[in-house]
């Protein structure tokens, strides 16, 4: 109802996390399994909220342009407070079934409290709409829903969530650290800006994430597995061939941030990147999800040729999976026999 809005007190988001995304007004920030306080307030100069009291705490997820709706009911909820104009309630969402990274509305169903019903003095100067009235409220019940939408992101310091993480050096490291460096090539490393917290990272993985199911946004393996695939299938295209035209070479990239910022504004594919860009790509969206991650260079990574040694073949079913290397006395390699393939590989982990 318009008599009606919903806020976040933000001293209640201190245990969340969230304060270091950059510009996040848009949304309310929270981590699930972590306690929040929502004041609901009315604009009603007839209505005291000291009458009422909470009946129920939803997040309203909409359904893939349709007209339904999917009501997920908070874990617990409380009345902390009750004034005249505000109403305040201690909420928690599930830390094991509240769906991450979809934009969802807060609904709060409050219920006055049986009796007489009390109204404010009259701006007219009418005593007798201060003093109790002996009938009862017609209308006790209301459903009010917020202007603003709420994300959900996964808490690696809950216990209760799959992604828990013990240890505060470690959360750091792998959940905060916006900075770090990527080992490729001859051993040798590169800085990277993984930049979780900007806004266009967040609004990114709102927008990989858009189609999928509310059921697959539960789990974290469900979403890593996603994240994944359309890393390489939406977000950025892979080229080794050396020619880049048409785009930016994979060593002109110095972090995440900016190839999320052209993915959002443009919704096309970034082009190019290579291994370590995509491992820096996929470790920036884990993180901004709440998923404790870092990028893992393998060096020596065998190429998955196929083998026609018979033996072999049936062992492996056709790809080796060792790598042979022929040296000269001298420990030169002998190039006109090595014929495997190999790379540094960059993960994520």
């Amino acid at each position: 109802m318009s008599d009606f809005s919903i806020g976040i007190d933000a001293k209640s988001l201190n245990s969340h996390h969230v304060s270091e995304f950059e510009d996040s007004n848009e949304f309310f920030l929270v981590r699930r399994g972590q306690t929040f306080t929502l004041n609901v307030e009315t604009s009603d100069s007839s209505l005291l909220l000291d009458q009422f009291y909470p009946k129920d705490v939803y997040l309203v997820y909409p359904q893939g342009g349709t007209s339904t709706t999917l009501l997920i009911a908070a874990k617990s909820f409380r009345m902390t407070s009750r004034k005249a104009t505000t109403l305040s309630i201690t909420v928690t969402l599930d830390p094991r079934s509240t769906p991450i990274a979809s934009p969802a509305k807060i609904s709060v169903i409050i219920e006055q409290a049986k009796g007489p019903v009390r109204r404010r003095r009259s701006s007219t100067g009418d005593d007798s709409a201060s003093k109790l009235a002996a009938i009862e409220s017609e209308e006790r019940t209301f459903s009010i829903l917020s202007d603003k939408e709420m994300v959900v992101l996964f808490n690696p310091w809950c216990k209760e969530d799959l992604v828990y993480m013990e240890g505060e050096d470690r959360l750091k490291e792998y959940v905060m650290r916006e900075r770090g460096r990527i080992w490729w090539g001859g051993k040798a490393s590169r800085a990277w800006y993984f930049g979780q917290f900007e806004p266009q990272c967040l609004l990114a993985l709102i927008e990989i994430m858009k189609d999928v199911r509310m059921e697959d946004r539960v789990s974290p393996i469900s979403i890593a597995r996603v994240l994944s695939y359309r890393v390489n299938d939406k977000v950025l295209e892979g080229n080794w061939s050396g020619d880049y035209s048409g785009g930016s070479t994979p060593t002109s990239w110095t972090g995440s941030a900016k190839i999320l910022n052209k993915f959002v504004q443009s919704a096309q594919v970034v082009k190019y990147g290579q291994c370590w860009v995509f491992s820096g790509l996929l470790t920036t969206l884990c993180r901004t999800a709440g998923i404790a991650c870092r990028s893992v260079t393998n060096y020596v990574s065998a190429h998955d040729a196929k083998n026609t040694d018979r033996k072999e073949l049936e062992m492996t079913g056709g790809y080796n999976r060792v790598v042979d290397v022929y040296l000269d006395e001298k420990g030169n390699v002998l190039d006109d026999v090595t014929n495997d393939s190999t790379w540094y590989l960059i993960m994520l982990e």
